[in-house]
């Protein structure tokens, strides 16, 4: 496990390295957003029992840096992190799957002079996955896998310091198939702080 995760982290690292004299130019921002991740497949089997998820996530929310060329191009790192409930066996408490990701991102912003800058993207990096439930009995698995994403979206630029960001994200997680899938697909809204 911690081989492969070293193999996914190395290019990250030389890809951070290399742009670095590009980056020195770059506009910084911080953002934040939340919103709705909605599974692709939300019957799932865990634990060898099919569970039947929320197919809408909840507490779902995004942090991201990056910075910016003034040709719209963007380089950063990004954690998003949602959930959904399911209801295990034997019993009416509720069980949870969370989905937590870190990744590099890129992104290209379009008409970086106007106030709309509509933007495509696409990300790597890790997922980790836990899920639990406490009946019958006690029960925690977790799990570590690639993670790819696509995103695209508008930022309405209200100044040279503050945006607000509409975007829309799809996630493919490669896991093998007894463990949590939480690949989906999501609307976020949030804003962002430019310097």
């Amino acid at each position: 496990m911690r081989l492969r995760l070293l193999r996914l982290a190395t290019p990250l690292l030389f890809t951070s390295l290399a742009a670095g004299p590009l980056l020195a130019r770059a506009e910084n921002g911080f953002s934040l957003k939340g919103g709705a991740m909605n599974l692709w497949d939300d019957t799932q089997t865990l634990d060898g029992v099919p569970r039947a998820l929320d197919d809408v996530s909840q507490r779902t929310f995004v942090i991201g840096w990056e910075h910016r060329r003034r040709n719209g191009a963007a380089f950063g790192l990004e954690y998003l992190s949602y959930r959904n409930e399911f209801t295990p066996p034997a019993g009416p408490d509720t069980g949870l799957a969370k989905n937590e990701v870190l990744q590099f991102v890129a992104r290209k912003y379009f008409a970086p002079s106007s106030m709309a800058h509509p933007f495509l993207g696409l990300g790597i990096g890790t997922s980790r996955t836990t899920v639990s439930f406490d009946s019958p009995t006690a029960y925690t698995k977790y799990d570590w896998n690639l993670a790819l994403q696509f995103n695209g979206g508008v930022e309405l630029r209200l100044d040279d310091n503050f945006a607000i960001a509409l975007e829309i994200k799809t996630l493919f997680t490669d896991v093998d198939s007894h463990h949590y899938d939480p690949s989906a697909t999501g609307a976020f809204v949030g804003a962002a702080v430019l310097f």
